[in-house]
């Protein structure tokens, strides 16, 4: 394995905080930019800039020097506010570091995560070419951001990734995201409020979305869109029931006072990144929910 020089937004986040984990276990050298330093987040070969990518011009010197091979930019500033307002600073923020780092000789891949909300009203399987729209800000922001990355890459030729992510869960997930709320309330022997028991969703663990990021860093890969997820719909009523069953919790779930004319039920289609790369999703649902699950309550003891 080559040993790469990376740069890492959003690295002390969710998803980044498992993939510079990986990355720094390989032996990469990381230049992360962060708003502020987190607890234990402290890693040999991870040098951290703090940087608020409001004001990233005046890190421009740092990261010329740093000289990257390739650019992982997870960062998406003020979730879960998705206003018109904030989806335009992110707007702004990534095409600035966009511009940035196209200007750096050294840099041979950028990798920008997108979303599966750019689908436009999606059913059943998605594929990378179902149709998109700009059916709000933060779609029509990401999907603006990766239309100018796409161009200035063919441009400068520069190798792009636009990740597709779709319900990514896993330890160390924002405490009002989806799983660690079911988790919380079914731990505390709550019923959860959930309003749409019967939706199914593509939920992949964080470690797999990792290893799916790693390998536009490390294979080479065709430029384009890659869809990220488990390939498979799970309901929001299942999910309840497994952590309830790992908790042998005796709650009583009443899905069937819920209304159920309005089931959404989309998954990724992933052909296309097991076909390009070597990456498959490995971990199966029970195990990232028993996963997320101990993790969440071994931070329940340390209070």
């Amino acid at each position: 394995m080559i040993k790469k020089k990376i740069l890492v937004t959003g690295a002390t986040g969710f998803i980044g905080r498992s993939l510079v984990s990986m990355l720094s276990m390989q032996g990469h050298e990381l230049l992360v930019l962060s708003r502020q330093m987190q607890k234990n987040s402290i890693r040999q070969g991870v040098d951290y800039l703090l940087c608020d990518l409001n004001n990233i011009d005046c890190q421009k010197k740092h990261i010329k020097n740093f000289k990257p091979d390739a650019i992982v930019h997870l960062a998406w500033q003020g979730i879960p506010d998705f206003s018109d307002k904030m989806c335009q600073l992110n707007f702004y923020n990534t095409i600035n570091l966009i511009d940035i780092v196209t200007e750096l000789d050294s840099v041979k891949k950028i990798i920008i995560s997108g979303s599966c909300f750019e689908y436009d009203n999606p059913q059943d399987d998605c594929g990378e070419g179902f149709k998109t729209s700009a059916h709000d800000f933060f779609s029509w922001s990401k999907l603006s951001i990766k239309e100018y990355l796409k161009l200035v890459c063919q441009r400068k030729n520069i190798q792009w990734y636009w990740p597709r992510i779709f319900y990514v869960y896993g330890p160390h997930q924002r405490a009002q995201s989806l799983i660690p709320t079911l988790v919380n309330s079914i731990h505390a022997g709550r019923v959860p409020q959930i309003k749409t028991p019967f939706n199914s969703n593509d939920f992949v663990y964080v470690d797999d979305v990792a290893e799916a990021l790693n390998c536009f860093i490390e294979q080479n890969v065709e430029s384009g869109v890659y869809n990220i997820g488990s390939g498979n719909a799970t309901p929001i009523a299942s999910i309840c029931e497994q952590v309830a069953t790992m908790f042998s919790s005796s709650i009583q779930f009443d899905w069937q006072s819920k209304k159920d004319t309005e089931r959404t039920s989309f998954y990724a289609d992933i052909q296309k990144i097991t076909e390009h790369t070597d990456w498959a999703p490995k971990t199966s649902l029970s195990q990232g929910l028993k996963i997320t699950s101990e993790t969440m309550l071994e931070s329940f003891s340390e209070y």
